[in-house]
């Protein structure tokens, strides 16, 4: 049993971690709309069996106050990286735009910075895994462009993020 419910498990964090979907909503036996609306649609993650992510745009999520991408974040920017990879291949070229995101938590300097580092760290990542870094923008939305919308000083995980749009 343990063999099975492991990988069942960790495929399940990996959704709710590309979509932005609450492991607590994922699992939701209630019946809730919220468990019953459509599944993300889902491709493989960086070459690998089985491993699903949203095909994008891709939110990669940040820890409170930290710029420095988590375990499940990489396994995201991976997934972009791949996408833009083959992008580039088919047509020649690509464009990969990164905005940087944060809770409103913060001061608006604060959140200025720390979004721009947050893109910054996701431009890197790409960068490693081989997209070219002319083809990459950024942009800091500090607490602006809120995927939750919440009152100031509000400390929202699902905002500490950084999009990735592939064309």
């Amino acid at each position: 049993m343990k063999t099975i419910l492991r990988p069942v498990l960790g495929v399940a964090f990996l959704v709710c971690a590309a979509t932005g979907v609450s492991a607590q909503t994922a699992a939701d036996p209630s019946g809730s709309a919220a468990a019953q609306a459509p599944a993300p649609s889902v491709r493989t993650l960086g070459g690998v069996p089985g491993g699903p992510v949203v095909q994008g745009p891709y939110n990669v999520f940040f820890d409170f106050n930290s710029s420095d991408l988590t375990p499940g974040g990489l396994l995201i920017v991976d997934a972009a990286a791949d996408k833009a990879r083959n992008a580039s291949k088919e047509n020649g070229s690509v464009q990969v735009h990164v905005a940087g995101h944060t809770d409103t938590w913060h001061d608006e300097d604060r959140c200025a910075t720390l979004s721009e580092a947050r893109a910054e760290a996701v431009r890197d990542e790409l960068v490693k895994k081989g997209v070219p870094p002319e083809a990459i923008t950024l942009e800091a939305k500090g607490k602006t462009d809120l995927l939750v919308d919440t009152a100031d000083r509000v400390r929202e995980p699902q905002n500490r993020r950084a999009t990735i749009v592939v064309k």
